[in-house]
């Protein structure tokens, strides 16, 4: 993406998912990244995009997961 953003895409059922990321994907490291990323009725995929975290970090080294929220 330009200006080092990433666009992160999962496939699942319709639904609200989380995402979080991490530098190192230790116990306790993973942080929120947006809580609100839905899959729409009749859609198999979602797609949310870093467009903080990734273009500011040095090194470029991130770890992303994707989750239904608790």
């Amino acid at each position: 993406q330009p200006n080092g953003n990433v666009d992160i895409t999962w496939s699942g059922p319709p639904g609200e998912y989380a995402v979080d990321y991490s530098f190192d994907m230790t116990a306790g490291s993973w942080i929120e990244l947006t809580d609100s990323a839905t899959i729409a009725a009749g859609e198999t995929s979602g797609t949310t995009t870093d467009n903080f975290i990734a273009p500011n970090q040095n090194p470029a080294t991130i770890f992303y997961r994707v989750k239904v929220p608790e």
